[in-house]
């Protein structure tokens, strides 16, 4: 196609494959705009200036607050073979066992530098759960070659240093945590070797290291997988989360993993959900510190979705393709994703996010107080907008099951998820009343439709605007 066309004239090639889901896609991109595949939004011509900012966006290292690594890393370990590390007994609360994926199946399940991408898992505390968690890990983007290329060279692109166990995951995959509400359920922790928000499917041979970027298909070879070896396909709820890069991955793949759950799943009834924790990059129509200075009005996420899509070869969400077939880019920034996912979503995101504010739209430590907190409030009230507008217009047949948690806390995940001791009041009962209630609350009333609480929470402490900066409980 012309895409592919342009990427072969740059000196890169596109490789999808050939197995079936790879084709339906394709096919899709056939329907909605033939002979075009992945195109650049046509509004949005990138100066050198937009492209340094867009490349720079997203190079968090993975030691820096975009996220946790939590798997025990071992640099003298030696590429493995794929296949699963068998669990003792008595397995431990708090430990998941590595599975590599076989390479027969899922030749195309690969990190950066093209060993077997995989997942670890632990069976439940329960022999009769059908509940399972998927959670994607996070840790930043690589958008250029050269820091795709370092990356290869440790866990976030390459199997061949990941443990076998996983020793201590997030609190949403532990058993020991008595206030977890999915400490029962089948654990599936899900490593980030692909540097592209788990939406890549594309190798890169231009230079002299081969890289592959296929997010996507690890996902699908994960999900295939546990649907047909590890019993998933006997699930009734299954919920599908991550963390930075890793939620944005839980945005993308959404509809996608509970397509292919439903699909191969016993029960008609399977509930499937989705809950992003800090991925939503970026809000709709904000834009960087620079243009929003100068009074230009921007959407920084469309920029970065047309150079970061075609330089992965992101999977679009088909709905949001379809809607958006001259411009299907822009499927790759969550402002504008976010309404055609038809997968029931609890969005979780700090208002005063630094690794949106500060990392990748730009603005400087240390600078004009009043200008730093003026920027602030006008990240955190067009993330609001767009977050709400989203779910006003979803594609999701039932949209009242879409919800959201938003802290005013200047934290990027930290002190999200079921760990996190953040609180906000929001109403409850059948006359309604107030109750003070963390994120774990709100998840499980959301995920299992108890129905107790408002599921949807912006944390204003009182103000009418954003500018006067964070004000949340134990952010």
């Amino acid at each position: 196609d012309g895409a592919a066309a342009g990427l072969l004239a740059a000196g890169r090639r596109r490789d999808h494959g050939s197995i079936e889901e790879d084709q339906a896609e394709a096919v899709v991109y056939e329907r909605v705009a033939p002979g075009r595949g992945i195109q650049e939004p046509r509004s949005v011509p990138l100066s050198t200036t937009q492209r340094m900012l867009v490349v720079a966006m997203f190079a968090a290292a993975a030691t820096a607050t975009a996220c946790t690594v939590y798997y025990v890393l071992d640099p003298t370990t030696p590429a493995k073979a794929t296949g699963s590390t068998t669990p003792p007994p008595d397995i431990p609360a708090i430990q998941l066992f590595q599975t590599l994926l076989n390479e027969t199946d899922y030749p195309l399940a690969k990190c950066i530098d093209g060993t077997s991408a995989g997942f670890y898992t632990r069976p439940p505390s329960t022999e009769n759960s059908t509940t399972w968690v998927i959670f994607l890990q996070g840790g930043g983007i690589c958008p250029t070659r050269p820091d795709c290329a370092d990356r290869a060279l440790d866990p976030l692109g390459s199997s061949s240093f990941w443990a076998d166990t996983l020793e201590v995951p997030p609190t949403i995959l532990r058993g020991d945590v008595e206030t977890n509400p999915f400490r029962t359920a089948h654990h599936v922790y899900v490593p980030y070797c692909s540097g592209d928000a788990f939406a890549g499917n594309t190798t890169d041979d231009a230079g002299d290291t081969v890289l592959e970027f296929r997010g996507h298909e690890t996902v699908r070879a994960v999900v295939r997988t546990l649907l047909r070896e590890w019993g998933m396909d006997e699930a009734t709820h299954v919920l599908l989360t991550g963390e930075s890069a890793g939620g944005l991955g839980t945005f993308q793949n959404a509809d996608f993993v509970a397509t292919q759950i439903k699909a191969a799943a016993s029960n008609p009834d399977v509930v499937v959900k989705a809950a992003p924790l800090g991925g939503y990059y970026f809000p709709k129509g904000v834009a960087g510190f620079v243009p929003w200075g100068d009074g230009r009005e921007e959407d920084f996420g469309v920029l970065a979705a047309a150079d970061l899509s075609q330089f992965f070869s992101s999977v679009p969400d088909t709905t949001c393709a379809a809607a958006n077939f001259d411009q299907v880019a822009v499927c790759f920034t969550t402002g504008w994703l976010q309404q055609y996912i038809e997968t029931p979503l609890l969005i979780a995101e700090n208002l005063f996010d630094p690794d949106k504010i500060e990392r990748e739209l730009g603005l400087p430590r240390g600078g004009n107080l009043t200008a730093d907190a003026l920027f602030q409030g006008y990240y955190a009230s067009g993330l609001v907008r767009s977050v709400v507008e989203s779910v006003a217009n979803s594609s999701n047949p039932d949209p009242e099951s879409n919800g959201y948690w938003l802290p005013s806390c200047n934290d990027h995940t930290g002190n999200l998820g079921v760990g996190a001791e953040v609180e906000m009041n929001v109403t409850f009962g059948q006359a309604p009343g107030w109750k003070v209630v963390t994120y774990r609350d709100i998840l499980a009333d959301w995920y299992f439709d108890r129905n107790l609480f408002e599921s949807r929470k912006v944390d204003a402490c009182g103000r009418s605007d954003y500018d006067l900066g964070p004000c949340g409980m134990n952010c």
